[in-house]
Parts: C-alpha cells; structure tokens; sequence
C-alpha cells in the first residue's frame, strides 16, 4: 500500500510539473504577445483622443485587419459579415432571392433573371431598369447594394418598380425563395451539321461541375461531337469546381 501510495504521489507530482512546464513553453514560445495587442491599443486610443474627426471604433478595427491581409499579396483579403454572405453565395450558388441577375448599365439593369425563378414567373424581363426596391429608390446606389435589398428570408415579399425596354413601368410583387442561381447559361446547339454545342460559364461555384455534365449530356443528346465553352465575362470562383471542370 505504502509504494502505491508513493507511485500516486510521484504520478500527480509529475502531472503538475508537466502541465507547469507546458504553460512556460507555450509562454515563451507563443507566436503572438499582448505587446502587440497592446500596441494596438495604444495607438486606437491616440487616434480616439486626437483625431480632429469624430471615428469609429469598430471601423479602426477593421481597417487594422484588412491591412493586416491585404498588406501579404493581391489575394489575400479581410471580409466582413456583408461581404461573407455574398462570397458564400459567389461559391455555393445558392441564395435567397428573387432569382435575378443585374448589371450596371448607368443603374440597374436585368441581365437576366433566373429560369423558372420568382422573378421570371412574375414577369420580370431581360432589359428592365430597377427603378425601386422595396420603397428604396435605386438611384445612386451600387449593384451590391441593390442585390442586398432584394435579398431577405424566404416566404417574404418584395415589391419592384420597373421599367422595361419599351419604357412601359410596371410595380411587380414576389416572393423571395431559396433558390441555385446556375453558372451555365445558353446551353444550345450552334452547328447541328458538324455537331458543335454551346454554353456560357459565368463562374465557378461548387454546383458548376454538375450543371456543367447536365447541360453536356443534353447537347450530347442532340448529337454534340464539339463543344464552345464561353467564359467571357466570367468572374471566377471556386478553384475545385474548375479544376473539375
């Protein structure tokens, strides 16, 4: 009894020297200190106590961390909440919305909405000028923010104002839906004698490869020997799914 005694003693001895010695080692060893969260602070507080503007705190903190990333090279970059959810929906493809694709045409202009989305089966049309999002006049405002407003929880309603290409104004109301914007647009048949098929790329999310071998066994289907890929206009995305690709 007396050695398994002295054994348990000797085990927790050692435990504690153990765990005493790691926390040492992680001290001296950590890669980060508080001397450069403090320095940072030091010169916040210099900013908040000097600066002729009034600033804010939150926004210090984000420039610190965006220069912190952006200071590595031209790939690297700090997003915030805003810009996370719109990278998920860039490398994902899914989205809640009304199903519309928009582009800056001096305002925003419909490049096409989403096939057999909530906008198309509402009427909205190639062509149309966003005129008004939800009460909120789109004069002024940049693409992403109007996609930000159209954005919201599924079931709820969006009112648009429009204007088509023949200067016709129309108020649209639709529900916004849980929805795959498709990276694979305009899939057809070019030349039916030789056989060459068509289809546009316009990025790359994690659902491209798969709308990708949808699309070419359906031109496959209709005697597709040839393929045009068209990447024109393409903003990138998820380095797997072109590789896939």
């Amino acid at each position: 009894r007396a050695s398994a005694n002295l054994a348990a003693m000797i085990f927790v001895t050692g435990t504690f020297l153990g765990m005493g010695l790691m926390f040492f080692v992680f001290q001296l060893w950590s890669p980060g200190t508080e001397d450069d969260v403090r320095h940072y602070r030091e010169v916040r507080d210099l900013v908040l106590s000097t600066h002729v503007g009034v600033v804010n705190e939150d926004e210090l903190l984000e420039s610190a961390l965006r220069g912190m990333l952006g200071e590595l090279d031209e790939y690297s970059q700090y997003y915030v909440e805003e810009e996370t959810e719109r990278l998920d929906v860039d490398t994902t493809g899914h989205t809640v919305g009304i199903g519309v694709v928009v582009r800056d045409l001096e305002g925003p202009v419909v490049l096409f909405p989403v096939e057999e989305g909530p906008a198309e089966r509402a009427g909205v049309r190639v062509g149309d000028r966003l005129l008004v999002v939800d009460g909120v006049a789109t004069a002024g405002l940049e693409t992403e923010e109007v996609s930000d407003l159209m954005r919201g929880e599924p079931g709820t309603q969006l009112v648009l104002r429009v204007r088509g290409l023949d200067g016709e104004e129309r108020t649209l109301a639709i529900d916004r839906e849980e929805l795959l914007v498709p990276s694979v647009r305009r899939v057809r048949m070019v030349d039916e004698e030789r056989g060459v098929g068509y289809l546009a790329l316009t990025q790359f999310t994690r659902e491209s490869p798969a709308e990708l071998d949808q699309a070419v066994e359906a031109l496959r289907a209709e005697g597709m020997e040839a393929l045009v890929l068209d990447l024109r206009g393409n903003s990138g995305g998820v380095l797997r799914a072109a590789v896939d690709i």
